[in-house]
This record gives C-alpha cells, structure tokens and sequence, in this order.
C-alpha cells in the first residue's frame, strides 16, 4: 500500500501482498533467519569435517531445516558440496522439507 509521501514504514515491514495473512509473513520471516542459520551451520560442519574436529550432529541439522531452514541447509550442500553423498543424510532432508512444507501450509490456512 503506497502512500501519498512514499512508503511507510509498515509498507517495508508487511509488504501489501501479505496484507491480511500475518501468518504467512511471519512463516517466511522464520524460514528466512533459520535457512540463514542452517547456511552457516553447514558451511562449519564442512570446516570442521576438513580440519578434523569435531562435528555438528546430523540430527542437531535436521532440527535446524524442519524449522524452516531447508532453504539455507539445500543452499549450503550445493555450495560448500557437504552431505550431498551421503544417501541417508539426503532422505531424512528430503523428509524434513515435505514436513515443514506441510506443517507451514496447515498453519498458514489455519487448519487445526
């Protein structure tokens, strides 16, 4: 919604395409800083698998993307090539999406 003077500041903050659904604006808001979470915290589970030390766990990870952050976690695995061989590590992922893709929709349609 423009305003006469320009944009206002709820303008920037629930652009008009979310207007009336806040449900939504606020599930892509939370898959935003968790796929920014799961971005760094697979590219230093990488570091940490090439230096040897100690890893981050595979189901501290998989909470991170069912959370929201699969975008961020599919982002990382094509760019730092981690956990892409690794055919187990690949379903339960492919899992996580389907689950936070679904419990997004039903929560956003509000369906209880």
């Amino acid at each position: 919604m423009l305003r006469r003077g320009g944009v206002g500041a709820a303008d920037v903050v629930m652009p008009g395409w979310l207007e009336g659904n806040w449900r939504l604006g606020l599930a892509l808001g939370v898959c935003g800083v968790m796929s920014c979470v799961a971005f760094v915290m697979h590219g230093a589970d990488k570091r940490r698998a090439r230096l040897g030390r100690r890893r981050i766990p595979e189901a501290t990870l998989h909470l991170v993307e069912v959370a929201g952050g699969w975008l961020g976690a599919w982002l990382a695995m094509r760019i730092f090539r981690h956990k892409t061989q690794k055919t187990s590590y690949r379903v339960v992922f492919a899992v996580m999406v389907v689950l936070n893709v679904g419990l997004v929709i039903l929560w956003v349609r509000g369906i209880r």
